[in-house]
């Protein structure tokens, strides 16, 4: 989705969205050979970063990227702090961050696949396996957040899988690839 820009500011749109339950439809199924989920237990910084990269780069995805690595080891190692990630044999193709610090309420914090899976159900199949197994775990509620500087199908894909939007915040804010470039341009990247 585009945003509006309004003199080096942009109007950035947040959707705050939450489900309570396992959906009534049956479990979606997914058929790719060597296919299979991973948690991954205090992943290396790297490996991080390449999949948040991957994932991220065609959506503007920022946050991370502002983090020192020594902050975001302390963040993605927490011990409720989960990492899932779908491979296909040995090569990961997206991922699944969870956050059940405040449990039995539970955020989907970072959640998608590599650019060259879409259009193939792997986002789908992979979302209503997060919401089961959020639930499988007694959860009580399981919820997130996107924006309009993410696809244009993550808030339609988020209201599919049975999540319901419950806020919407507006507001001008500077373009995160600013923020970004003035980071590296004070480390002298």
């Amino acid at each position: 989705m585009k945003a509006e820009q309004n003199n080096e500011k942009i109007l950035l749109t947040t959707w705050y969205l939450e489900i309570f339950n396992t959906p009534d439809f049956p479990p979606k199924t997914i058929s790719i050979k060597n296919f299979h989920i991973e948690k991954i237990e205090k992943p290396p910084i790297h490996f991080y970063r390449y999949l948040y990269d991957t994932i991220g780069s065609p959506w503007t995805w920022w946050e991370r990227k502002l983090q020192p690595d020594e902050q975001l080891i302390k963040d993605i190692h927490k011990p409720k702090v989960e990492l899932h990630v779908p491979f296909i044999q040995f090569l990961p193709m997206g991922m699944v961050e969870l956050d059940f610090r405040n449990f039995p309420e539970v955020q989907l914090a970072y959640f998608g696949i590599f650019p060259e899976f879409y259009n193939q159900k792997i986002g789908g199949y992979l979302l209503d396996w997060s919401i089961r197994y959020v639930f499988s775990k007694k959860a009580k509620r399981y919820w997130l957040h996107t924006c309009s500087l993410d696809s244009p199908n993550a808030l339609p894909a988020y209201q599919k899988a049975g999540f319901k939007l419950y806020k919407t915040i507006e507001e001008y804010t500077e373009h995160p690839e600013i923020q970004i470039q003035k980071i590296y341009k004070n480390k002298n990247i």
